[in-house]
């Protein structure tokens, strides 16, 4: 045990790794472009949704009730459920892009 916390108990004998910053290790381009990723995210689940409601608007038939009401309440479901990720990643998007623009 003398080994490992040293002789007055507290030292570690081993280094603990320091966490680089991206700008430092020359990781600029990943902080100038980190709002790509979440921006495309954004766009692709954007995507995803029209082409969901698209479809679900050509399965609409106006003289049964029924169907009609299914298919709202289906667009309601695919809007409650994707909708948050789309917020989300735009947000993300938003928030690296104030933080590219004010670091560079």
């Amino acid at each position: 045990m003398h080994d490992v916390f040293g002789e007055d108990g507290l030292k570690m004998s081993c280094r603990t790794p320091q966490a680089k910053h991206p700008a430092q290790s020359g990781g600029t381009l990943v902080c100038r472009f980190g709002y790509l990723l979440p921006a495309l995210v954004a766009m692709i689940f954007a995507m995803v949704i029209m082409h969901l409601l698209v479809k679900l608007v050509l399965l609409l038939n106006y003289t049964d009730s029924a169907s009609f009401v299914s298919v709202l309440i289906g667009m309601v479901l695919v809007l409650v459920t994707l909708m948050p990720f789309v917020v989300l990643f735009a947000s993300r998007a938003r928030s690296a892009w104030l933080t590219a623009s004010r670091r560079f």
